[in-house]
């Protein structure tokens, strides 16, 4: 199988496509600017949504480009994975209680962030397999950040797919 992940996170951004039976990458990670990761940082301490959402609609362009060159199509049924940082144990909690009320997603139980961030706790989850497309993709992840901002300040911070073969 091959995954097709995209992380934004609190340093950089990546887009990583792999195949572990061909050994390696597909695609050249994308690293975004030092500059943008900073700034990228700092929203995270008070987060800015719009940019966030505008960050996250951009990147589901180009990882829907790679799932398209990767024999993905609107037919295709997918599980996506999604995860999310959450300021607090509470708000990460928070987060998972309103994903339970409102969907039907398999979640973990909160973890902390590790060295990323000191205070950080990450909620991460699947979706149930569905097909995609990228309108649905963007209206998902919309719909994912406002979700996240509902949690008493998560957010949204990447999802990715194994594409069968």
């Amino acid at each position: 199988m091959t995954k097709v992940s995209f992380w934004f996170g609190p340093c950089v951004a990546i887009l990583i496509a792999a195949n572990p039976s061909r050994g390696g990458p597909l695609a050249d990670p994308l690293i975004k600017s030092p500059s943008e990761s900073l700034e990228v940082y700092l929203q995270l301490d008070k987060p800015d949504y719009d940019a966030i959402a505008a960050k996250q609609l951009a990147m589901n362009a180009q990882t829907w480009r790679i799932l398209l060159a990767q024999g993905v199509t609107e037919q295709t049924s997918l599980k996506l994975d999604f995860t999310f940082t959450a300021p607090t144990r509470e708000a990460a909690d928070g987060l998972i209680s309103l994903l339970k009320e409102e969907t039907d997603y398999e979640l973990r139980s909160p973890q902390p962030a590790g060295s990323s961030r000191e205070g950080d706790w990450l909620v991460s989850g699947s979706t149930q397999a569905t097909t995609i497309s990228l309108e649905i993709l963007d209206q998902w992840v919309i719909w994912m950040i406002v979700a996240g901002n509902r949690g008493n300040g998560c957010v949204f911070d990447g999802w990715g797919a194994e594409i069968p073969n």
